[in-house]
């Protein structure tokens, strides 16, 4: 074998090299955003004061493969199910409220318009709503009259944390 191809594979083993050091510490970085996106998740649920209280729960950070290669990392938060008046059917789950909001305030997340029909009174003219706010702008749960529930935008602003951190987890990371 001649010199130029002993030489080639060595550059190009030394290149795949770097190129795999650096897509591990791009990983880390990711990582890093990830938890600090899954912990300021947590807080703003943590701090949610809805009927029910807190029924959201946010995962640890969930590595995600393009086959076997690590691409990044989700965070993923799930709520308790709403059921039907006769308990035979989940109609909802518990985040929507807790994130989005509502009564008077639904609609007012940022997000609210990638999703079609959040607007006060959305909820209770639906098939799962009872029809009392959309009728009245006020509901009944448990004894007590709601008006509106503030939404948390826990997982946008979680979302919002990591665009902030990103650059300065990178620079730390690729010091």
């Amino acid at each position: 074998m001649s010199s130029y191809f002993r030489g080639t594979r060595r550059v190009a083993a030394a290149i795949n090299k770097y190129a795999d050091g650096l897509h591990k510490t791009a990983m880390e970085a990711c990582q890093n955003i990830a938890w600090e996106m899954q912990q300021e998740a947590e807080d703003r649920y943590f701090d949610y004061d809805g009927p029910d209280g807190n029924d959201v729960i946010v995962d640890d950070p969930e590595l995600l493969k393009q086959g076997a290669i690590p691409v990044g990392y989700k965070v993923r938060a799930y709520g308790q199910p709403i059921r039907d008046a006769d308990d035979n059917h989940v109609v909802g789950n518990t985040i929507v409220f807790e994130e989005f909001g509502s009564g008077l305030l639904a609609g007012s997340h940022p997000m609210s318009t990638h999703f079609d029909g959040i607007y006060p009174g959305s909820w209770s003219e639906s098939p799962y709503g009872t029809g009392e706010y959309a009728h009245t702008g006020r509901w009944h749960y448990e004894g007590r009259e709601y008006v509106y529930i503030a939404p948390t935008y826990a997982m946008y602003l979680a979302g919002q944390r990591g665009r902030e951190i990103a650059m300065k987890e990178l620079k730390e990371v690729f010091k």
